[in-house]
């Protein structure tokens, strides 16, 4: 099971990155890969450094691929990101044959890098299937724009953005996305979110019906993730507020 509460199952057949913008700076992934590779899992052993952060190699488990049961959420790539670079495309490829060969779940791709997956989808002829939801990270308004754009001209069942870590605030009312993720930065050297940030877009998603899942706040510093919190701390921006107003699910998302 996942700690991640907008998925059921994280899988990382490919895990390991490298930075690519100011949300990468306290990346999470590295943070848990140091864990991970002291463990002695192999394919983290080369991921990571002497100095505990990335060395720009990845990780090899397509095994990692096969999701037993049915009717799970799985974030494909929770450790790294399925479009990076050194991930070749036939590798990409038989990530993306996995999830048509597995259509009792929903398989969430998140990343970074639309850019290079609208190149992929292009240079393979290849479509997301149905039970795919492509997604973008996004920090502040100039990578919104940048990465939600291209977002947008590749067909997926699911086309979201996860705002976290949110670093300042963004617009997202001329941006239609199907669903939005925002959280402020956890880990221990944590930039500042404000309240209002948040509170502005869950305020612009329920104007424009987009659905919204407030995955985690900041309270006093303090990084708070239990919904009710949420909804009080938000109650005083917004108004009366209830959890299934903050932990919203896309159209459809229950239909696998």
């Amino acid at each position: 099971m996942s700690k991640i509460p907008w998925c059921d199952v994280t899988v990382n057949p490919f895990p390991g990155c490298w930075h690519v913008s100011s949300g990468c700076n306290h990346c999470y992934a590295e943070r848990q890969a140091r864990r991970l590779k002291a463990m002695g899992h192999p394919q983290y052993q080369a991921v990571l450094g002497a100095d505990g952060k990335w060395t720009g190699q990845v990780g090899r488990n397509l095994d990692a691929m096969k999701v037993p049961g049915k009717g799970k959420r799985v974030f494909v790539e929770s450790m790294g990101d399925l479009f990076y670079e050194k991930i070749d495309g036939f590798d990409i490829h038989q990530v993306v044959a996995s999830i048509k060969n597995q259509p009792k779940h929903t398989f969430q791709i998140l990343t970074k890098r639309i850019e290079r997956a609208a190149k992929y989808f292009v240079a393979y002829n290849d479509d997301l299937p149905a039970n795919a939801w492509l997604g973008v990270t996004a920090e502040d308004q100039e990578w919104a724009d940048r990465r939600i754009s291209i977002l947008l001209q590749i067909p997926a069942a699911v086309r979201f953005v996860s705002l976290e870590p949110l670093l300042g605030s963004v617009d997202l009312t001329r941006l239609h996305v199907d669903w939005v993720i925002v959280g402020c930065e956890s880990g221990p050297k944590r930039r500042p979110c404000e309240m209002r940030w948040i509170a502005d877009i869950v305020r612009d998603c329920h104007a424009v019906g987009v659905p919204v899942f407030v995955k985690q706040i900041s309270i006093d510093g303090q990084v708070e993730r239990r919904s009710e919190r949420i909804v009080t701390e938000l109650h005083k921006h917004i108004g009366p507020l209830s959890v299934e107003d903050v932990q919203q699910w896309p159209r459809g998302a229950n239909d696998v």
